[in-house]
């Protein structure tokens, strides 16, 4: 028998059970979906898409995309974690991100794009467009200037690889190869654009081979070791073409005397004990892309031992240094100093003073002595002391200016050749109180004299030469004076060339002007294309008032003149860059004008009576624009011409002369009168 309460009773408790359980785990599922809704990112929450481009397009989530606008930000899915809205013309539009119950939104901008229309090669090195050899850095200019574009150079039309940068410099693989470059707009830019080839391209040539010896304070221009190869040294060659560009694609072989040093074929040679004696020579001969030979050599190789001083003047309490050539061998020196209360005087040992320095203790001379251990391998030289003075009084602050073209001694900032600059010092007397020497200091901390003449020493006029140094006094108190051994240097003042260009060519449609720019700097620092740039424009005046136009894209020292500059003159503006400042400018002295027809000619200049004949002419230049008029014997009613092309059709030619004119028009006009004219003579 069933027990029916009990069973009711069970399905009871079931029932409030579930019910239980449904209310206890609803709100931590509700929790769950929360949980889940907060920790959803969308990425990014509004971006900016150009036309025909896309944006990437994130969520933590899979989720459901939507486009409020189609037409103008249109999704490349509808479903997933990742999407890309492509840009598809200028507006706005909302991204809704759907996940789950919760929705989402990314505003977009879609932005319209500037199409890259043209890329010009300029030759960055020489300034001269029609021609490159290798070596060579080319450099590419977009039209519009500033366009954000990515580049890709090639060779006889296949991409270079690597060469991805706005500037290329030319390897010798390409000898014999056209380059043209690829620009590609990104961003707010779109299209692709190769620019014109440029000649093809020549090898270049070895004309000379410099050896460069460590910096040391003995290899200096004024002493006797001057570029000594020292035992341990590591000398170092570069190669240049004629025109100072240095080369790479070339292959090197040191040699001592007449031998081939074994493995030393690399730029760098590093000096040792075999080659003691010798002199070293360093041959260099073109590889890929250069040819020819040449070689530098060097004094003989020595193991001698100099020493000098690092300041010879110092002050009392100052610690005077020593500077051992080789630096190699400073290890293999011992020392011994002596003092004197003149210069001229008789040096006393100072005992215990031993060392590579001494401080100056009180105000005189003195004189260090160096002398070999026993078992170096170095041996001494001639130059075995130096001298250091040491003052009893300070010199003064050195006070100088620039005092060209000032009515006061005021100072300037733009130190140019030919300028002068004047010293001071307190009110000490020159030549009874101190000397003067003239120095120049270039970027790498190298100083070497300035050799310009001065007007009395305490003025110094800028010389070409002084171009990228800083030019500066080094002041030395006069000897066996309270200053003997003081010295003081004057402020720098770095030196700039000034530049200048003339502008030279006819300016008609079709030819090419040409601007020639110049520096006044000479050696290291002579103008090079690397010290400039240049800008082309068209200036018109108007009623009293003058317009300048930069013409897009005309950056070479060469411009080809085209219809859009008939009646502007023609102007060039250098301006100074590195080691040359200021503008400079110069215009072509006319207006441009149209290319002008300088001859007619026909491809027949006889005939005889009855005969047909059709007559070609050609003008010069070639292809030049105009119309075409035939004036033929009065006998003759059936001869005519074609106006647009000039040909002249004859069924039967009488005798006479039939005459062809030609009007030009467009870019073209008559280099005398208004016409040109050829003839066809019938006898």
């Amino acid at each position: 028998m069933v027990n029916t309460k009990t069973t009711v009773s069970k399905k009871v408790l079931a029932i409030v059970l579930a019910v239980a359980c449904m209310v206890a785990f609803t709100p931590a599922m509700a929790f769950t979906s929360s949980a889940h809704a907060a920790s959803w990112k969308v990425s990014p929450t509004k971006a900016t898409v150009y036309v025909g481009k896309y944006k990437t397009l994130k969520s933590t989530k899979t989720a459901k995309w939507t486009s409020s606008k189609k037409s103008v930000a249109k999704l490349t899915a509808s479903k997933g974690k990742t999407v890309k809205v492509k840009g598809v013309k200028a507006g706005t539009a909302t991204i809704s991100v759907k996940y789950k119950t919760t929705t989402k939104k990314i505003k977009i901008t879609v932005k319209a794009v500037t199409k890259v229309t043209a890329v010009a090669v300029a030759n960055y090195t020489t300034g001269d467009d029609t021609a490159v050899q290798v070596g060579d850095i080319l450099k590419a200019t977009v039209t519009p200037a500033g366009a954000a574009v990515t580049y890709q150079w090639m060779a006889d039309g296949t991409a270079i690889s690597g060469a991805t940068e706005q500037t290329y410099k030319v390897a010798g693989t390409y000898a014999g190869q056209t380059i043209t470059c690829k620009v590609t707009g990104t961003g707010a830019y779109s299209g692709s654009v190769t620019s014109t080839a440029t000649a093809k391209v020549t090898k270049a040539a070895v004309s000379t081979v410099t050896i460069k010896y460590p910096t040391t304070a003995q290899n200096t221009s004024t002493n006797a070791l001057y570029q000594v190869p020292y035992v341990g040294d590591t000398l170092t060659a570069t190669a240049k073409t004629a025109s100072g560009q240095v080369l790479s694609d070339v292959t090197y072989q040191w040699y001592y005397g007449s031998t081939a040093i074994k493995g030393a074929t690399s730029a760098s040679y590093a000096v040792t004990k075999d080659v003691l004696g010798q002199k070293l020579t360093c041959t260099v001969t073109g590889s890929t892309g250069v040819t020819g030979t040449a070689s530098d050599i060097t004094k003989a190789v020595s193991n001698e031992v100099a020493v000098s001083a690092v300041k010879s003047a110092v002050a009392v309490g100052g610690t005077m240094e020593t500077a051992i050539t080789p630096t190699q061998a400073a290890n293999d020196v011992t020392y011994q100093w002596s003092y004197a209360t003149t210069k001229s005087g008789t040096p006393g040992e100072i005992s215990g003073a031993t060392s590579a320095t001494y401080t100056a203790a009180k105000a005189g001379y003195y004189t260090v002595t160096i002398a070999m251990k026993a078992g170096s391998t170095y041996t001494l030289s001639a130059t075995k002391t130096a001298q250091f003075a040491v003052a009893k009084t300070t010199l003064p602050a050195v006070t100088s200016k620039n005092v060209t073209a000032a009515a006061a001694l005021t100072a300037r900032t733009t130190n140019q050749v030919s300028d002068n600059v004047q010293i001071a010092v307190g009110t000490l007397t020159k030549g009874t109180d101190y000397t003067v020497a003239w120095k120049k200091v270039d970027a790498d901390g190298t100083v070497t004299d300035a050799t310009a003449t001065t007007v009395d020493d305490t003025t110094y006029a800028i010389a070409a030469g002084d171009v990228g140094y800083s030019v500066y006094a080094v002041v030395t108190g006069k000897d066996n004076t309270d200053y003997a051994g003081a010295t003081v240097e004057s402020a720098k003042y770095a030196v700039t060339g000034k530049v200048g260009v003339t502008v030279s060519g006819t300016p008609t449609v079709g030819s090419t002007m040409t601007a020639a720019v110049t520096g006044d700097g000479t050696g290291t620092y002579a103008l090079t294309s690397n010290d400039y740039t240049i800008q082309w424009y068209r200036v018109k005046t108007v009623n009293g008032a003058t317009t300048e136009t930069a013409i897009t894209g005309a950056t070479a020292t060469k411009y080809v003149v085209t219809s859009d500059d008939m009646g502007y003159t023609l102007k060039a503006v250098v301006t100074g860059a590195k080691n040359y400042t200021g503008s400079t400018a110069n215009a072509s002295a006319s207006k441009a004008t149209t290319a002008v027809v300088t001859a007619l000619t026909l491809d027949q200049t006889t005939g005889a009576v009855g005969s047909a004949y059709t007559i070609t002419p050609v003008t010069t230049p070639a292809g030049a624009t105009g119309t075409y008029t035939l004036s033929a014997p009065a006998a003759d009613t059936t001869a005519s011409i074609v106006e647009s092309t000039g040909v002249v059709t004859i069924t039967s030619a009488k005798s006479g002369t039939y005459t062809v004119t030609f009007t030009p028009s467009g870019n073209y006009s008559a280099a005398s009168g208004t016409t040109v004219t050829a003839t066809f003579t019938v006898a």
